[in-house]
């Protein structure tokens, strides 16, 4: 399905998309909030600004290598979805359902993820640096080795969350729900050392 006639499907009311495939399409700069995109096929699309807040369904979307920058995420449901290598800097995810979603080596950076649900996602070596995360919940999230570098932690649960060799320069973690450290983690910190802050 091209985009033109997608635009044309949406404007005459249909809202269920699920299981199409808009592999390296470019639908960027469009509307499509509140949209069925369960399971779809999305790979290398582009939706670049693109509006699909209003809890549209992107779970179990294939969306590896696509773009979404700038995107608005508002409040979308993206549990279980693939997005591995996709771009996701500076999008708004704020409320996001991304529980078990794969944004193993993602870039969202910029992104503002304030409120999302991201417990059992595997975030793998992703670019969260710059991120809002204020809120989150981040319960046994994979975060091995991802870039937090100057990302807004605050108020966020990573209770239970895998922090190993991750990059926290800069990060704001007060009053977050921080995992005890057991001296095994290889985590750089605000200073830029290895070694457990005070604030932690």
């Amino acid at each position: 399905m091209d985009k033109d006639e997608l635009l044309k499907r949406y404007a005459d009311g249909e809202r269920d998309f699920a299981i199409a495939d808009f592999s390296a399409k470019d639908l960027s700069h469009i509307n499509l909030s509140g949209t069925d995109l369960g399971g779809a096929n999305m790979t290398g699309c582009s939706l670049k600004e693109s509006n699909l807040s209003n809890f549209t369904n992107l779970s179990g979307a294939d969306l590896r290598f696509a773009n979404l920058s700038g995107a608005n995420l508002r409040d979308a449901d993206l549990s279980g979805a693939d997005l591995r290598k996709a771009n996701l800097s500076n999008a708004d995810l704020r409320h996001a359902e991304l529980r078990g979603t794969d944004l193993r080596w993602a870039n969202l950076s910029g992104a503002n993820l304030g409120k999302a649900d991201l417990e059992d996602a595997d975030l793998t070596e992703a670019d969260l640096s710059r991120t809002d995360l204020m809120g989150a919940s981040l319960q046994n999230t994979e975060l091995f080795k991802a870039n937090l570098h100057g990302a807004n932690l605050m108020e966020t649960d990573l209770t239970t969350a895998n922090l190993n060799e991750c990059n926290l320069t800069n990060a704001q973690t007060y009053g977050s729900h921080r995992p005890p450290l057991n001296g095994n983690e290889d985590i750089t910190f605000t200073d830029g050392t290895k070694k457990k802050p005070a604030w932690w």
